[in-house]
């Protein structure tokens, strides 16, 4: 899934945001999980996507403080892969997922399965039944 982030993306709207797989923000995006300032936690699983976006360290900080970051901001953290002025995002979120849907869906399905795996033997492991499928995608559909 991509998601293209224009305006404000606070608490919900930022946690699904970063449950996509890739995001385009606009340069002055503004998210960020504020929970901590109403004494909540991030729900809808952002206490685990943003440290596996970010890192141990740096996904704390993000939601102890409660902070906003700007989309420029947010390609810097490692949570969006592009800024872009706002009139450019959906386009370029439509752009990217048009690329991503010419490829093979069955590499697509497995890549995104094996990277998903954060333990370095099972993502191998992933990776190797990935693989697999791909080749048999591919012998079945060569000529006879």
């Amino acid at each position: 899934m991509v998601a293209a982030v224009t305006g404000v993306a606070l608490g919900a709207g930022c946690r699904l945001a970063l449950a996509c797989d890739v995001r385009i923000v606009a340069d002055d995006a503004r998210l960020g999980l504020k929970e901590v300032r109403y004494a909540l936690l991030p729900g809808l699983g952002g206490t685990a996507a943003l440290p596996r976006l970010v890192g141990r360290e740096r996904a704390p900080d993000l939601m102890v403080t409660g902070r906003e970051w700007s989309g420029a901001e947010a390609v810097g953290l490692g949570l969006a892969l592009r800024a872009l002025p706002a009139g450019g995002v959906l386009a370029a979120a439509r752009d990217y997922a048009a690329e991503v849907a010419q490829a093979p869906r069955v590499a697509v399905a497995h890549i995104k399965a094996a990277v998903d795996v954060a333990d370095w033997d099972r993502n191998l492991a992933a990776a190797a039944v990935g693989q697999t499928a791909c080749i048999r995608a591919a012998a079945g559909s060569l000529p006879s």
